[in-house]
């Protein structure tokens, strides 16, 4: 169980603060991979402050697996997806909207991303944040081999997508870790609502 759970967490922290490390291997100029690191880093915060939260479900959802009341499980499940893919798309229209100038006003002109990156950072963030807490259902199930797939697919879309995708270098790596944390978050929903 402890090896899956360690499999499963370094694929997760992989897909959230690797970004850097490839703009910068993809060749692109520092300013670029500051631009990209500060953007990221601004827009982890709600992951950041959830790493706290997450140990006030886990008992909960413990105690659920515990009764094998899995239907109660289930519509956790359903309902963090639902969430998930609600604060997922606003946090990205947001993110679009007024992310680039959030990121300016708070670190300056010269760190102001293009609005695709500063949408592409919300909206994975908020994916990466509602996945943090989906997975504490599997956890509770003891359900860690589930989980460690989850994020090697979502470690694998993501190497894919910088890959094939022919974009900027910060770009590429910011659709990629949006496209990462989707497919994970999708493969722990599909995980946590089967039996």
């Amino acid at each position: 169980m402890l090896f899956p759970f360690i499999v499963a967490n370094a694929a997760a922290q992989t897909i959230v603060a690797a970004g850097p490390l490839i703009v910068g291997a993809l060749g692109a100029p520092a300013a670029e991979v500051s631009v990209f690191f500060e953007t990221s880093l601004l827009f982890r915060a709600p992951l950041t402050i959830s790493y706290s939260l997450v140990a006030r479900i886990l008992p909960p959802f413990t105690a659920f697996a515990e009764r094998d009341d899995f239907a109660t499980m289930r519509r956790w499940a359903l309902r963090l997806g639902a969430i998930g893919v609600a604060a997922a798309a606003a946090a990205y229209g947001v993110g679009r909207w007024v992310g680039a100038d959030i990121v300016e006003l708070l670190l300056g002109a010269k760190f102001r991303p293009s609005e695709e990156l500063a949408a592409l950072a919300a909206g994975g963030v908020a994916i990466a944040t509602l996945a943090l807490f989906t997975q504490q259902l599997l956890i509770a199930r003891r359900a860690t081999a589930r989980l460690a797939a989850a994020w090697l697919l979502g470690l694998a879309v993501a190497a894919i997508v910088v890959w094939l995708d022919g974009s900027g270098d910060s770009i590429r790596v910011g659709r990629a870790f949006l496209a990462g944390e989707a497919a994970a978050f999708g493969a722990l929903m599909i995980a946590a609502v089967q039996r």
